[in-house]
């Protein structure tokens, strides 16, 4: 279906953007009514009804039936209730008639780890996110935006220029979508901390030392650079896990503080700031409730009167990507607001530390808390899509998540009615993302594979020699529920060439998770038995594995770019390509061991240590080796 948007104040820029869906010559003609339509509607929302000819069917061929004068009205209140208006029509619906429940419907998307989406991929992005609901967007930028003079923030790592920044907050605004500043102004500063120049702003390798002026001539200039871009004066300061803050450079042992007292000071100093510019800060609020994952001393909440300290002029952006019930949300959600606290709700788009995302897991996190927020009359709410560990997950498998969790935003009950409008914006159906999901959201139990249950990743990055991820799961359950998934995935309807390559690219890693599973079982078993005539017979699945991950890593790469700068990639190719050096290395050393070349092989010799946890095999760098580099 194509609807024609010339009547549209922003109807080029949809057009442009999503030319598949919108038209400035063709298709059923669209206009919009903003007049009284505050009075015409109970609240925030919209409406729309077909007018002119009644003998127009929505369900037929828009293109061929269309005469004027039929046209579909909008009523609505802002440009975003116009968008949604727009994703109904695009469904078919004939008329309709909704109330939006939560004013403030964001995302936030790091673009910080590795992965820099290109101003190309985000504005059709933001325009079928705005489609889905969503009001305001940002940027997570740790270093990654231009600040004039210091040319080594940012540096090699995909920085945002200003002017590409006022181009994406030009065309955000014109389909009703606020962008707003986020980056960091304790924390999460490695990347700018790491080099020589700004070693003077230690406390540790990652947190500013909150005792020095030179720190806050330092972030006020980064206010300043980061804000100048933008036209709205909500700003993000971040200010989440701020681990070892008061612990390091700054520590005095003559006049202890406690890094909460250090922390408080550090906010009002930071929030003055703001304050000074008419600027509305928001910062996180793991360090005020006390960090929702690891309750340790050091993640405790703070106390009463170090809350009666904060400022109660900043935003709370509380964060739990963990709880599936909603008593947490609602306790803590109440403790925030008895504090006097305004609230975002944000719950985790579960795609850090992996290549395919978990959706199910996604919705039974986002719905217990986003019910909870309304419920307690939270007004915002902001997905966030992180990236740790290398932002393996492509944007292009996040599409259900998010449309669940706007359909949750704008109060929408009904399953069918958010997954057809995710079907017709993104052209893939929800089946597809759910299905793919079961990479990382596996289906089988605990008992199959007991007592520890691996990720996909952590299959696809065993070392084939080392295989510390293989000796704890050695079942033969897991090569076989893969092996079914793949079968599975090539059944799925692909109408995209995007969706296509996202599937085969989705078979390839499976297949490099399920011949290496195999063949690191296989060749050690018959290792311990002696049996070099079987080991041999295991020799070509090396070569067809090395070739499977090649295939991989260009498929990867060509979806990469895609969506990203290239800066960021070379920590990819550096794994993928790694990973085929390493099955070159384990063919090599078993061809040695296979013509007496070798007596042993020293690394099939090492048994597996009992105190390995799961823990222990979380990221890359612990999956593949244990010789970590300090220096």
């Amino acid at each position: 279906m194509i609807i024609n948007v010339s009547k549209l104040f922003f109807g080029e820029e949809l057009a442009e953007s999503l030319p598949q869906l919108f038209s400035l010559t063709e298709g059923v003609v669209v206009c919009q009514k903003t007049d009284n339509a505050k009075s015409l509607l109970s609240r925030n929302g919209y409406r729309f009804e077909l007018l002119g000819s009644n003998s127009l069917d929505m369900t037929d061929d828009l293109n061929d039936n269309f005469t004027s004068p039929s046209y579909i009205e909008i009523i609505s209140t802002d440009i975003s209730s116009t968008m949604l208006a727009l994703a109904d029509i695009l469904g078919g619906a004939t008329c309709n008639t909704k109330s939006l429940v939560m004013p403030f419907r964001g995302i936030m998307l790091d673009a910080s780890r590795n992965g820099v989406p290109t101003v190309e991929f985000l504005k059709p992005t933001i325009a079928r996110l705005a489609l889905l609901g969503m009001t305001h967007f940002c940027l997570y930028t740790e270093d990654t935006f231009q600040v004039d003079s210091e040319p080594l923030i940012g540096y090699a790592r995909g920085v945002y220029s200003k002017d590409e920044i006022r181009e994406l907050v030009r065309f955000s605004s014109i389909l009703g979508v606020t962008m707003f500043p986020c980056f960091q102004t304790l924390g999460h500063l490695e990347q700018i901390l790491k080099y020589e120049k700004y070693e003077y702003l230690h406390d540790n390798h990652r947190v500013l030392n909150t005792k020095l002026d030179e720190t806050y001539d330092f972030i006020d200039k980064l206010i300043d650079e980061i804000c100048e871009p933008y036209d709205t004066n909500l700003i993000h300061l971040g200010m989440d896990e701020p681990w070892g803050i008061g612990r390091g450079k700054s520590f005095d042992c003559d006049a202890p503080k406690a890094p909460s007292e250090l922390y408080v000071e550090h906010v009002n100093r930071v929030v003055k700031m703001c304050d000074e510019r008419g600027l509305k800060p928001i910062i996180w609020g793991d360090y005020v409730l006390g960090h929702p994952d690891e309750k340790t001393s050091s993640d405790a909440a703070l106390t009463v009167d170090e809350l009666r300290g904060l400022p109660k002029n900043v935003i709370l952006d509380y964060w739990n990507y963990f709880d599936t019930v909603k008593d947490p949300y609602l306790r803590d959600i109440e403790v925030l607001q008895k504090m006097g606290y305004d609230i975002i709700a944000s719950p985790g788009l579960q795609t850090w530390n992996n290549y395919w995302g978990k959706l199910e897991l996604c919705e039974s996190v986002t719905t217990p808390f986003i019910k909870s927020a309304i419920e307690m009359g939270v007004s915002r709410a902001m997905m966030t899509i992180w990236g740790d560990d290398g932002h393996e997950c492509l944007f292009q498998n996040n599409w259900a998540a998010i449309a669940h969790f706007m359909s949750l935003t704008i109060g929408t009950d009904n399953d069918n009615e958010w997954k057809e409008r995710l079907k017709v914006i993104t052209g893939v159906p929800y089946e597809n993302y759910l299905l793919i999901s079961k990479i990382e959201d596996p289906d089988f139990s605990n008992d199959a594979v007991a007592p520890f249950v691996p990720s996909a990743k952590m299959l696809f990055y065993d070392d084939p020699l080392l295989g510390f991820v293989n000796k704890m799961c050695q079942d033969s359950f897991i090569s076989e529920y893969y092996s079914e998934l793949i079968d599975n995935i090539r059944l799925l309807e692909c109408s995209t060439d995007v969706e296509r390559a996202r599937c085969q690219l989705a078979e390839l890693f499976l297949t490099i998770v399920v011949i290496k599973f195999e063949l690191i079982r296989d060749v050690k078993k018959n290792y311990k038995l002696g049996d070099k005539e079987k080991l041999k017979a295991l020799l070509p699945n090396c070569d067809r594995l090395i070739t499977t991950i090649n295939k991989f890593r260009r498929g990867y790469c060509r979806a990469w770019m895609n969506e990203r700068k290239p800066f960021g990639f070379e920590v990819l190719d550096n794994r993928i390509g790694a990973m085929a050096a390493r099955v070159d290395t384990f063919k090599y050393t078993l061809s040695e061991y296979l013509s007496d070349s070798l007596e042993s092989i020293s690394e099939f010799e090492l048994e597996h240590c009992c105190e390995l946890t799961k823990k222990d095999l979380q990221f890359y760098p612990k999956i593949v080796t244990k010789c970590f580099s300090i220096w």
